[in-house]
């Protein structure tokens, strides 16, 4: 009887890491972490391995409305946008489902601060996650003359300095 030698679960973690580093993918729930890591990857690399969320072959984080890399902005950024009905319940579950992913997967790696500093009566708060690097913010907007609230998350190189 011949026995079958798998890989040891440091092994195989490292390998699944090493996968989602690679590959760009349409990000799912059971790998964000390691998509996350990707993003931060690439928001260092000026995002030059992920093409826009609308043309083919791009990344989509889970289940967004839309992702697009920013070639707009100084440094590149990565943008996602879930839209919901105004102030509908799945908004704030969204918004906070996000964070607690990214609370789990950077949030002992990050200093992280909330931002809840609006210049229009609207609602707004965030999150930022600051890296070495790298800045990460999810944040959630009402947007009363659309009647929509959006949540946002942006990855993006840091500032230098």
């Amino acid at each position: 009887m011949r026995t079958r030698k798998f890989p040891s679960a440091g092994r195989l973690a490292a390998a699944s890491l090493a996968m989602a580093l690679a590959l760009p993918s349409v990000l799912r729930a059971e790998d964000f972490c390691g998509d996350i890591a990707y993003l931060i990857e690439q928001s260092r690399a000026g995002f030059a391995g992920i093409s826009s969320g609308v043309e083919k072959g791009g990344m989509t984080l889970l289940d967004a409305s839309e992702c697009a890399v920013s070639t707009s902005s100084i440094p590149k950024s990565y943008s996602c946008t879930w839209a919901f009905d105004f102030r509908a319940g799945a908004t704030y579950e969204t918004y906070e489902e996000i964070r607690a992913r990214l609370d789990g997967c950077i949030g002992e790696a990050s200093t992280t601060r909330d931002d809840r500093g609006v210049n229009h009566p609207d609602f707004y708060a965030a999150r930022h996650y600051l890296l070495k690097q790298t800045d990460i913010s999810v944040s959630i907007k009402d947007k009363g003359e659309l009647r929509k609230t959006f949540v946002f998350l942006r990855v993006r190189a840091a500032d230098p300095g």
